[in-house]
């Protein structure tokens, strides 16, 4: 597996080698174009000035009168240049004393055409010659020949040759030099691109380090957000909100946990200590009936945390398939605060109702049960003795909403966040035997499997109000209309 940093350099590095090979290359060979030209042009002038400097004469039929082609370069010496002149018939008519016997290497040339050819000098060095045909002009005293003659033996061919080591060092020194700039510049380039890229990588190997540690032992924002690119900062926050969520759920989970063991410990340690004593001291038939009444409330305690948080399970592992069907909501509440009617009373509860008679919903019956159970039993349950419990049903055409009020004197509005938590309390006071802890984690859940919501607030200081509601276009009264809200 290729890492991201060893892709960009392998895709970068090459890249920019060949840019640059190719670069050098091309100004290489457009200087050289350069020089050749230069070079064949001072060549193809010293040509003209020799050609300038022959004279026809019927006596002398050559002859060298232009002191400029007779200079010191035509001598023979280490740098001696050369030039040679041929008939038409490729004879010899005039050389150069640097030539001696030798010869130049001939070149075909079209008449009137000038052509250039790298050549092997005689003294063995590396030249460069030059080939023009030209006409010869007449000696001014010599009337035998007409100026205007064409003849084949008045044409002639001059070579003239030289070195090339004017042009070659050059060249030589300028291509050493581009070799040598193109190999430090690849070099630099290479390292640039190695650093930029580490560079470059580096929120990402952040976001890498910070992804490799536990999200369930992370504090804050594990990805850091100021100083990433434009690109990253955003899914650097998306990742902090998930890791925030997955923080919450673990805290969740592990005091989850630990409520179930504390839950379980307390009824277990009873239940153990009931037999223990039942199984050390004989008791009569009345008070082994007592203990296992006592046995008996404490299995049937634990039963009920058990099935509940089995409940609670099966909804939160998905939303199963459930019938629905027409069911009375003002009924349901009716019949189930008439089990909590004497307790009400006991603790001198003010209770009241404001519903529609009846409040016909389509729903599950089991789950909808659960939840107004819930609801209606968590009123009775935590509200202070002498204080006000108020159930109200409103229904619209969209939705049914249930609200149900309690009297809660302990509970601020930071609390709100914890209502539906399992085995939460707000503290020792607000617990019970009867009471697990679960019932609003459960009607929440069962919420979540029928498409509604259940909210907690506090409208008042002293007052907390759960909000049941139920999205439905078939909530319906009694007449078959649908019923405005109203407000208490």
């Amino acid at each position: 597996m290729t890492s991201i940093r060893g892709q960009l350099q392998k895709r970068l590095g090459p890249p920019i080698a060949i840019l640059v090979v190719v670069s050098v290359a091309a100004l290489y060979l457009y200087v050289r174009h350069v020089l050749d030209k230069d070079f064949d042009a001072t060549l193809a002038a010293k040509a003209r000035a020799v050609a300038a400097g022959v004279r026809w004469d019927d006596e002398r039929p050559f002859e060298l009168v232009s002191p400029d082609t007779a200079s010191e370069e035509f001598s023979p010496d280490k740098h001696a240049e050369y030039f040679q002149i041929r008939r038409s018939d490729g004879s010899s008519a005039l050389r150069s004393s640097s030539l001696k016997s030798a010869d130049l290497p001939p070149l075909a040339a079209k008449p009137d055409k000038t052509a250039f050819s790298d050549v092997a000098l005689p003294d063995g060095r590396a030249g460069r010659e030059v080939v023009i045909r030209f006409v010869p002009m007449r000696d001014p005293d010599d009337v035998a020949i007409p100026v205007s003659t064409t003849s084949p033996d008045v044409q002639m061919t001059l070579t003239v040759a030289q070195g090339r080591h004017a042009l070659d060092e050059p060249l030589a020194v300028l291509l050493t030099s581009l070799a040598i700039g193109s190999a430090v510049f690849i070099a630099g380039a290479l390292l640039i691109v190695i650093m930029a890229v580490r560079r470059s990588l580096q929120p990402l190997e952040a976001m890498a380090k910070a992804a490799a540690s536990d999200p369930a032992d992370a504090a804050g924002q594990p990805f850091p957000v100021a100083g990433m690119p434009r690109e990253l900062a955003p899914i650097c926050q998306y990742l902090n909100e998930l890791v925030g969520r997955l923080q919450t759920a673990f805290q969740r989970e592990r005091r989850f946990t630990a409520d179930v063991a504390h839950e379980l410990r307390t009824p277990i340690a009873e239940l153990r200590a009931i037999t223990e004593v039942a199984l050390n001291y004989p008791a009569t038939a009345a008070e082994n009936s007592e203990t296992l009444s006592d046995a008996l409330a404490i299995s049937r305690h634990m039963e009920s945390v058990v099935t509940t948080l089995l409940a609670l399970a099966r909804c939160h592992a998905g939303r199963p398939s459930i019938a629905m069907e027409s069911v009375d909501l003002t009924a349901m509440v009716q019949k189930f605060w008439h089990t909590m009617a004497e307790q009400a009373v006991k603790n001198r509860l003010t209770v009241q109702f404001d519903m529609a008679q009846p409040a016909i919903v389509e729903s599950n019956p089991t789950l909808l049960a659960g939840v107004v159970s819930n609801l209606l039993s968590n009123a009775a349950s935590y509200c202070p003795p002498g204080g006000r419990i108020t159930c109200r049903i409103q229904q619209a055409a969209d939705a049914t909403m249930m609200e149900v009020s309690n009297t809660a004197e302990s509970l601020t509005a930071d609390d709100l966040a914890h209502m539906f938590e399992p085995f939460w309390r707000k503290d020792p006071a607000r617990s019970s035997g009867s009471q697990s802890g679960l019932g609003l984690a459960l009607a929440q859940a069962y919420c979540s499997v029928l498409g509604a919501t259940i909210i907690a607030e506090m409208p008042e200081s002293n007052v907390i109000r759960m909000v049941f509601r139920l999205p439905t276009g078939q909530a319906r009264s009694s007449d078959g209309g649908a019923q405005a809200p109203q407000r208490a």
